[in-house]
């Protein structure tokens, strides 16, 4: 099982691109100028959601500092819930910089309070990497080595950064490392088709070697692939939603290893059905 290094979200970090609408490519390059198609409401973003734990609770959770725990996804079941917006766009195909707008769409993505936040976000001549910061983090692990200059609200990330890819999870018990329950989310741009260079060049849409799940959702194409480890156990979920001919939208969700050896034996409908309560409950698009 592939684990999250908490490493990872820090300050060494390199900026990685991806190779089609999903896995890791070169470097962004950031020398662009600022666009003027903005997500409206920059200024006025910062959202943070209490979730009724009452609510459609179907298995019993046991709280931690870390988190709620329950025999379901995890991340359905946390207390409360920041909103990030993605304002930015990497690189895909053909592209040759990355872009500090969101193009014709308004995406957001939920995120729970208690969750390490992992923003890469795009400067006019290079990127920050920035972790979500809050009090919630502050008492889950208060002798943290995070540096001040990489640590920022909810409300500065809104306001000021052009965020293109977050990376996020539960912190891990007895661990300084690692995380669990992780959500991955970024928005890509091509100057190619999208779908057609993704179906040629990106691995893990291969059906030969995977099974892809395609299907219409809310208007968009929506590719559904399972995550596999080195070994092809699959432990989660890849989702590639094709929002016009040169934007994509790609979004990865990996449970907790008890959950994930869950996933191996789900059948690729299930699979799809896990992947569309992700996008439902967590992710929000809106065009401009």
């Amino acid at each position: 099982m592939n684990k999250k290094l908490l490493t990872g979200l820090c300050a060494g970090i390199m900026l990685v691109g991806l190779v089609g609408c999903g896995p890791k490519e070169p470097k962004q390059d950031t020398t662009t100028s600022t666009s003027t198609n903005e997500t409206k409401g920059t200024e006025n973003n910062t959202t943070t959601e209490t979730k009724d734990t009452n609510k459609n609770q179907e298995t019993t959770s046991e709280k931690s500092k870390y988190g709620n725990k329950s025999e379901d996804y995890y991340i359905f079941h946390q207390d409360e819930y920041d909103t990030f917006h993605l304002r930015g766009m990497g690189k895909g195909y053909g592209a040759t910089k990355a872009r500090m707008d969101s193009g014709d769409y308004d995406i957001s993505i939920k995120i729970p309070t208690n969750y390490w936040v992992n923003a890469t976000s795009i400067r006019e001549n290079d990127v920050k990497e920035a972790i979500r910061w809050n009090d919630t983090l502050e008492k889950i692990d208060s002798n943290n080595k995070v540096r001040e200059d990489d640590r920022m609200s909810l409300e500065d990330i809104e306001n000021n950064e052009h965020v293109w890819k977050i990376q996020a999870g539960m912190r891990k018990e007895k661990s300084n490392t690692d995380l669990e329950d992780t959500l991955m989310a970024s928005l890509t741009y091509s100057t190619e088709n999208y779908e057609e260079s993704d179906a040629k060049n990106n691995f893990l849409l291969d059906s030969k070697k995977t099974t892809v799940s395609e299907l219409e959702y809310k208007g968009y194409k929506l590719k559904v692939v399972p995550v596999k480890t080195v070994d092809g156990v699959p432990t989660g979920v890849h989702m590639f939603l094709y929002l016009d001919e040169h934007t994509c939208l790609w979004v990865k969700y990996e449970p907790e290893d008890k959950i994930a050896d869950n996933i191996k034996d789900l059948k690729q409908e299930e699979l799809v059905k896990l992947a569309t309560k992700v996008l439902d409950e967590l992710v929000t698009i809106k065009k401009k």
